[in-house]
């Protein structure tokens, strides 16, 4: 907040230090209180361990979107097809983020409007229908 050549900042008992001592002061104080608490504390509850569980899942299943692999390999992909131009590369990937997301957007404001089950199961049968015809097409 202060540089080293503002005469404020140098003044000790100015009020602007004295504002900014005090707001360090609390900072310190709440992070020592949560200094206390324990890691058994995120699964001490069934509540909790419930919490957990969603966000490792969430974690894991962004893992399993395919997007990094996707990101990671489409340089190599789009070589491998005669793009080895870097502007046309650059290009295609900002159209992929684009439609990513167009797509979030459309899903997040869609997802109200539909049962969580339906949604479930539509999602699961058509990632295993796109599996089923594709599997074969890589194995031949």
């Amino acid at each position: 907040m202060c540089s080293g050549a503002d005469q404020e900042c140098r003044d000790k008992n100015s009020e602007l230090v004295k504002a900014e001592f005090i707001s360090i002061e609390q900072t310190l104080e709440i992070e020592e209180a949560h200094a206390k608490r324990g890691w058994a504390e995120m699964v001490a509850t069934p509540g909790m361990r419930r919490r957990v569980l969603v966000a490792a899942f969430l974690a894991l299943a962004g893992q399993w979107s395919g997007a990094g692999l996707i990101t990671y390999y489409q340089s190599p992909m789009l070589s491998s097809v005669g793009i080895s131009n870097n502007q046309t590369k650059n290009i295609i990937n900002l159209g992929l983020t684009c439609w990513s997301f167009v797509a979030s957007i459309v899903s997040a404001l869609y997802v109200t409007k539909f049962p969580r089950r339906r949604v479930y199961l539509v999602w699961r049968w058509s990632i295993v229908t796109l599996g089923c015809e594709y599997l074969p097409q890589g194995l031949f």
